[in-house]
C-alpha cells in the first residue's frame, strides 16, 4: 500500500481506561502501532471468524483476566455474534449478544450525537461558547479571551483536565455517584486552563460529563431521557439505557476487577462521561448506522459526529464529535472502562466492517484484543497477546509480604493479602492486585511493573520492597 495506509491503526490505551484518575509511578495507559494493513481481500473467510474471535479472545479468559466476553463482528453485510467464558465463578453461563454490560467512555460518543443532534434541530450551535448554556450566576473558565466551545468538549480539546479537582475517587469503589450539578458548577467558578481552548488535545471526563449535564439543563430534562428520546429510541436501541429495569438487571453480567469482585459505577452530573450500560446486540446497531449513515434514522447526526478534525498533541492525528480516529485516518474507535467492565468498538468504514468487544472485567487488554479483531477484519497477520502466568503461592507466602513500605517522606506502598492473592496500594491510589512470577517477585497487569521484595528476616519477612518500572527502580522500606 502507499505510505500514507502503512501508517497503521493506532491503539490508545487511554481511551479504555477512562477511569483510571491515579497511576503508579508513571502511566497506567500507553500506545501501541499496529502492523500495516493488508489488502481487503485477505481478510478472514466468513467460516474463519470464529476462530479468529477465539484465537485473539481467548486468551483473556485463560488468563482469568476477565470473566466472560460478548463479541459481535460486522462484514460486508453479515453480522455474528460470540460469546466466550462464563459470567462469574458460581455461574457457568456465557455471555451472548443480549447480556448487559456497563460501556465506561463510550458513553462519550452518545453524548457527542446528542449535541449532533441538537444543533440539526436548531436548539443550539456546535461553536456555541460554553458559558452561554451554563446556569445563572455559574462562569466558565477562558484564556487569553479565547471561550471554550460546546464542540471543543467533544472533541477533548477545550483545556480542561481529565477530571475535576473537587472529585473525591481514590477510596470510593463507586467513585462518581456523589458528584452533584452543584460540585461541577463550583469547579468551573474556580478554574484556571493552562491552555488556550481549542489549541492542544487533553482526554477528559470532565469535558464530555460536562457536555451532557449542559445539553441536558437545557433541555430541562434529565441525560437519561435525552438519550432515550433523541438517540436511542430512533436508532432502536431499547437495552442502551442507564437505569435498568427488572428484564435488564437479570442480563447484567457481574463485575470483576483484578481476579475479584467489581463495582458497578452509578453517574450523577458527569453521565454523560460514562453512565451507559448496552449489549453487542445494541452496539452493532449502533456501529452499522455509523458505517451507513443514509441508511440510519439519524443520517445528519451521524454524518456531524463523523467529520474529521486534526488534532494537536494527542495520540490520535484527528477526532470526530466523540469519535477517535485511528493512524489510517479512517477507522474509528472508542473504548471504556468501570470499576468491573470493559468495552471497545471499532468501525472501519474502507472494508465496511466492524467490531465489538464486551467483558466483565475491568482490563485495558480488553481494547488490545478488539484492535486485533478489526485488524483481522483488513487481513492483518496478528497474533493473540501473550499474557505472563502466575506461580501458585499459598496464604502463608501471601502474608509474608503484606505491610506497610515507605519510600522515604514520599508515597506509602500497602501490601494487603485475601487469601493468596496479593494487593498493592500507593497512597492515594486504588489497591491493584499483583500475581507472583516467584515468592518473592510480583507482576501487575494493568501496566509494565514489578514488586521485588528484598532483604528478608529470620521469619522471612522483607525489609524492603523495590518497585521496577519505565526502567527506575524506587527502593519503598518496612514500617516497623
Amino acid at each position: 500500500m502507499s505510505s500514507p495506509a502503512r501508517q497503521g491503526i493506532k491503539r490508545v490505551g487511554m481511551y479504555a481506561a477512562w477511569c483510571m484518575h491515579a497511576t503508579l509511578v508513571g502511566s497506567l495507559s500507553g500506545q501501541s502501532t499496529a502492523l500495516p494493513p493488508a489488502p481487503p481481500e485477505a481478510a478472514p473467510a466468513p467460516a474463519s471468524r470464529k476462530e479468529v474471535v477465539e484465537r485473539l479472545i481467548s486468551p483473556l479468559i485463560k488468563a482469568q483476566i476477565v470473566p466472560g466476553v460478548a463479541v459481535g463482528i460486522y462484514d460486508k453485510g453479515r453480522i455474528e455474534f460470540f460469546g466466550l467464558g462464563v459470567l462469574a465463578a458460581d455461574d457457568a453461563s456465557t455471555p451472548d449478544k443480549h447480556t448487559l454490560f456497563e460501556i465506561g467512555s463510550i458513553t462519550k460518543v452518545f453524548t457527542a450525537m446528542l449535541l449532533a443532534d441538537s444543533a440539526h434541530q436548531g436548539d443550539l450551535k456546535l461553536d456555541d461558547p460554553l458559558e452561554k448554556w451554563l446556569p445563572q450566576g455559574v462562569k466558565a473558565p477562558e484564556r487569553n479571551g479565547k471561550k471554550i466551545t460546546l464542540e471543543q468538549l467533544a472533541m477533548h480539546v477545550s483545556g480542561l483536565p481529565r477530571l475535576p479537582s473537587n472529585l473525591k475517587t481514590a477510596a470510593d469503589p463507586d467513585p462518581y455517584a456523589t458528584y452533584r450539578a452543584s460540585d461541577l458548577w463550583e469547579f468551573l467558578g474556580g478554574c484556571t486552563l493552562p491552555r488556550d481552548p481549542g489549541a492542544t488535545y487533553e482526554y477528559s471526563n470532565l469535558g464530555a460529563g460536562l457536555l451532557g449535564q449542559v445539553l441536558a439543563t437545557r433541555a430541562s430534562e434529565s441525560y437519561e431521557v435525552l438519550l432515550t428520546q433523541r438517540i436511542t429510541r430512533p436508532l432502536g436501541m431499547s437495552d442502551t439505557v442507564i437505569a435498568l429495569n427488572a428484564d435488564q438487571q437479570s442480563r447484567l453480567a457481574p463485575p470483576h476487577r483484578e481476579g475479584s469482585a467489581g463495582h458497578s459505577w452509578t453517574f450523577d452530573a458527569l453521565a454523560g462521561a460514562g453512565a451507559i450500560r448496552s449489549t453487542a446486540s445494541d452496539l452493532m446497531t449502533l456501529a452499522v448506522a455509523t458505517l451507513h449513515p443514509a441508511a440510519s434514522p439519524l443520517p445528519k447526526v451521524i454524518e456531524t459526529v463523523l467529520v474529521k478534525h486534526p488534532v494537536a498533541g494527542g495520540l490520535v492525528p484527528m477526532m470526530g464529535l466523540g469519535w477517535h480516529y485511528a493512524g489510517d485516518k479512517s477507522t474509528v474507535f472508542h473504548t471504556g472502562q468501570t470499576g468491573g467492565y470493559s468495552s471497545a468498538i471499532f468501525l472501519a468504514p474502507s472494508i465496511d466492517a466492524a467490531v465489538v468487544v464486551l467483558a466483565n472485567g475491568a482490563d485495558s487488554s480488553v481494547d488490545a484484543a478488539a484492535e486485533k479483531l478489526i485488524q483481522a477484519m483488513y487481513g492483518m497477520p496478528v497474533k493473540p497477546t501473550e499474557f505472563a502466568t502466575p506461580i501458585q503461592i499459598d496464604e502463608a507466602q501471601a502474608t509474608l509480604v503484606s505491610g506497610t513500605y515507605v519510600f522515604g517522606v514520599g508515597p506509602t506502598l500497602t501490601v494487603t493479602c485475601q487469601g493468596p492473592r496479593v494487593f498493592a496500594k500507593l497512597t492515594g491510589q486504588d489497591a491493584y492486585r499483583v500475581y507472583p512470577s516467584s515468592p518473592t517477585r510480583f507482576f501487575y497487569r494493568i501496566t509494565p511493573a514489578e514488586l521485588e521484595f528484598v532483604e528478608p528476616d529470620a521469619q522471612g519477612k522483607p525489609g524492603r520492597v523495590i518497585l521496577h518500572q519505565n526502567g527506575g527502580q524506587l527502593p519503598f522500606v518496612r514500617k516497623p
